[in-house]
């Protein structure tokens, strides 16, 4: 209260002191019920009452204050003095660093680290085996753990990517992975069904095959008429084996 009494004397000293005593004791929460000292003292004719009012304000201020404040500030932004602005730059840093990691949760991070399965699905490089080993165990670790519907489509992108992989076993695997996937998030791994159809064409039965159960597995009502064209022409030149079971599987999904 007697912090109160000071910051709302006209006195550039008492003013100091009352302002102070509010930084040293934190007690932002006291001055958000009465924002009307920063108001007088933000549009305060000397530089320094209203330096003084903006380091306060950057060092204890509120949700609520800043909401209240903030064409105040904005203002002063704006300003021409050179003062005034060189008090105010240290306050935006501090609230634009804060920005940054406000969006860091407490419930995704493990042993200190922050959301590993994203960041290793972002950040691992994929030009070695290695790297698409560890991307592969994150996706299957993403998927057992039953993540968020958006890290699950970060894991079925890398399961995309994978199909375009010249290394026929990866391109095997991801096809694998995105058919048990199609139970979890059937809309993710439609998105990739253009890259699952092209891979009908490559040179790889097993690839052919897994990509053919895949097509199945994909075909709705609303591109049934289009994933069937692709399998025709797919059956033109398909190994006796896979026309008759593809055949059986079309007139099943027509019938539907």
């Amino acid at each position: 209260m007697e912090c109160m009494k000071l910051v709302a004397q006209p006195r550039f000293t008492d003013k100091r002191i009352g302002y102070l005593g509010f930084r040293f004791l934190n007690s932002g929460y006291r001055l958000m019920y009465n924002c009307s000292f920063f108001f007088s003292d933000l549009n305060a004719s000397t530089q320094f009452v209203t330096g003084l009012a903006l380091c306060t304000l950057g060092s204890i201020c509120s949700a609520e204050m800043c909401r209240d404040l903030a064409n105040e500030v904005e203002r002063l932004v704006k300003s021409s003095n050179t003062y005034i602005k060189k008090k105010l730059v240290p306050n935006l840093v501090r609230i634009l660093k804060n920005l940054l990691m406000s969006g860091y949760s407490p419930e995704h991070d493990v042993t200190g680290i922050s959301d590993p399965f994203l960041q290793v699905a972002t950040n691992t490089e994929t030009a070695k085996n290695v790297g698409n080993a560890i991307l592969y165990e994150t996706v299957l670790t993403i998927m057992e753990i039953k993540s968020e519907s958006g890290l699950r489509v970060l894991a079925v992108n890398i399961l995309g990517r994978f199909l375009l992989n010249p290394d026929k076993n990866i391109r095997y695997v991801a096809l694998n992975t995105l058919l048990k996937t199609v139970s979890i998030d059937y809309q993710a791994v439609q998105r990739h069904r253009t890259t699952v159809v092209d891979c009908l064409k490559d040179p790889d039965v097993s690839i052919r095959k897994r990509a053919m159960e895949l097509c199945f597995a994909l075909m709705n009502k609303t591109n049934i008429a289009n994933m069937t064209k692709e399998i025709l022409i797919f059956l033109e030149t398909a190994d006796p084996e896979f026309k008759v079971w593809s055949i059986d599987n079309v007139f099943h999904h027509c019938k539907q």
